[in-house]
């Protein structure tokens, strides 16, 4: 589906904004590098070097603003929004160290909180690449939380190491930065930004693996190793005007950017392509009632029409009815199809017709029995119908006396009717079969109807019927017996049934498949009953997480095959 926009209240797309505000972002980098290349030598040395450091802490807390607002994920948020603030925390730092902090042990002190960042942001950036493509119904587990234990030690480390000297040991009487050899304490902190760096990277890289990222793989690959290189130049003092901290941090935010351009951390933009990419006619309008956005499905609306809307729920056709939902600015209007509604009413109404007549029958018999006595043997059958549907009827005539069209669950309790009617009207033609011997297809086309409207009322049926046979009567009715038993058992939580159905000279196997079922029926189910010609039947229930089998068998000397 396609969206058409008018073009008398156009604005600009979001996604665009975006893509400038990018572009924004990296024309200030490059003045904050002039800036500070001017720095360098300047008779406004001072100025320079605090302009350059104020675009660089603005740089970082901006896009920790766009992040807020943007990112849709809660947890990388949160991360990202952390690492953001600890990339300004770190300009901030070295401002405070150069221009306004004059004694020694001050400055040593900010050199050594410039580990705060350098250690934290690095674990930070993990834990956010962990949370891409993750469910939420399986989300990462809390554990990787603790990486940010080793982090604190090596920090608390080096802000003590005026105490242990572990991580720098200093050679006086020269200046305590001028002169120091490195301990084991700071190979083991820069080891562990080295590794959790990396391990980002590869966690960005499997995620762009996946065939969500997989078609711009390389632009975040290509952004990071770009990144490095300018940093390792930046190191070697090639790169003059951008010191070894902007370029990394530089490197973490653009890395990310590309993540968020190829889709990998969702983004609360583009709204008008989730819009278009929607399957419903629908219109937005402003707060004048003038159309905004108008899906291709054809939707043509009067004013009348959207004013009708706006107090409830207009039918536009037997099927088709009117919605519609303040929105921010203005309303949405969308249809649906009233039609499959339509056709559980029509199929209940059918029922309650087939209901009737068999009543009408049943009523007509009985009157038949006081005036013929030959007929006494037929009228004791149709009374034997009643016990095996009672609790049936019972539910019925229930469900009819609440059965209100306002209610939330009108559509799951006309289902259950249907399904209630579906068993009672086959289990009736069951028992009203002269014959001492059925073929199973009797039993599949039980099956069938009463899967129909299981399916009808929500839940997802199919019937898998496998060879056929003429068995007796007896063993058709207790195989339709206990499906209707084990499905209204599991009703209430019930979401999915496969129903296999296996008959053949060995005898009969009826197997359910219930996914959401949460009570079993009994392996002891059923009246004792004694089937013909040797035949014994059995019982077999077990789950498999979520499922639950339950399996009935009839053996012994079966009939014919192939009825």
């Amino acid at each position: 589906m396609g969206l058409s926009r008018q073009p008398e209240t156009a604005r600009p797309r979001t996604a665009p904004r975006v893509h400038r505000g990018r572009w924004a972002a990296a024309g200030l980098f490059l003045l904050a590098g002039l800036f500070h290349g001017m720095s360098q030598g300047s008779a406004m040395r001072t100025l320079s070097f605090l302009l350059s450091s104020t675009l660089y802490v603005g740089l970082a807390l901006g896009w920790a603003v766009s992040i807020q607002h943007r990112v849709m994920e809660p947890k990388a948020r949160r991360l990202l929004i952390a690492s953001a603030l600890l990339v300004a925390l770190w300009m901030v730092l070295r401002v405070c160290k150069y221009r306004f902090v004059n004694t020694e042990d001050a400055q040593v002190l900010l050199w050594y909180l410039y580990y705060l960042p350098q250690l934290f942001a690095p674990t930070l950036v993990l834990l956010a690449a962990l949370q891409l493509n993750r469910s939420a119904e399986r989300p990462r587990s809390r554990g990787w939380y603790l990486l940010l234990v080793p982090a604190l030690a090596l920090f608390l480390g080096i802000v003590t190491n005026n105490a242990h000297e572990l991580a720098f040991r200093f050679c006086p009487p020269l200046p305590r930065e001028a002169a120091y050899i490195h301990g084991p304490l700071y190979y083991a902190a820069m080891g562990w930004m080295l590794v959790m760096t990396l391990a980002g990277a590869a966690v960005l890289l499997r995620a762009c693996r996946v065939p969500s990222g997989r078609r711009g793989l390389w632009l975040p690959c290509a952004v990071f190793v770009l990144g490095a290189l300018l940093s390792l130049l930046s190191f070697a003092n090639v790169l003059r005007p951008f010191k070894v901290p902007e370029m990394i941090s530089a490197t973490f935010v653009a890395t990310w950017e590309s993540c968020i351009a190829i889709g990998l951390l969702p983004t609360n933009t583009n709204y008008g392509g989730f819009f278009s990419a929607s399957t419903i006619a629908a219109q937005i309008t402003d707060g004048e009632d003038r159309v905004v956005y108008s899906a291709t499905t054809p939707l043509t609306l009067s004013a009348a029409q959207r004013a009708q809307a706006r107090q409830g729920t207009v039918s536009l056709s037997e099927d088709i009815r009117l919605h519609s939902q303040r929105v921010r600015g203005g309303y949405i209007y969308w249809t649906d199809s009233a039609a499959r509604l339509n056709r559980i009413r029509a199929r209940l109404s059918e029922t309650a017709g087939l209901l009737s007549e068999e009543n009408e029958l049943l009523r007509a018999e009985n009157d038949a029995r006081r005036q013929q006595s030959a007929l006494e043997e037929q009228n004791r059958l149709y009374e034997s119908l009643l016990p095996p549907v009672r609790s049936q009827m019972n539910g019925m005539s229930a469900l009819l006396e609440r059965l209100r069209p306002d209610e939330a669950d009108f559509t799951r309790q006309l289902g259950l009717l249907c399904v209630y009617g579906a068993y009672v009207k086959r289990r009736c033609s069951l028992a009203l079969m002269q014959e001492e011997d059925a073929c199973t297809q009797e039993l599949v086309l039980c099956l069938r109807e009463s899967v129909g409207c299981l399916t009808d009322m929500g839940v997802l049926s199919a019937l898998r019927p496998e060879g056929s046979a003429v068995m007796p009567k007896e063993a058709i009715v207790l195989a339709y017996d206990c499906f209707e038993a084990a499905v209204e058992r599991a009703l209430p939580t019930l979401n999915a049934l496969l129903v296999t159905l296996r008959a053949g000279e060995a005898g009969l196997t009826l197997r359910l498949s219930l996914e959401g079922a949460a009570q079993p029926l009994e392996a002891g189910w059923g009246p004792e009953r004694t089937l013909p010609r040797g035949l014994t039947w059995h019982l077999h229930v077990e789950r498999q997480d979520e499922t639950l089998f339950e399996t009935l068998t009839i053996t012994g000397e079966g009939g014919e095959t192939g009825c």
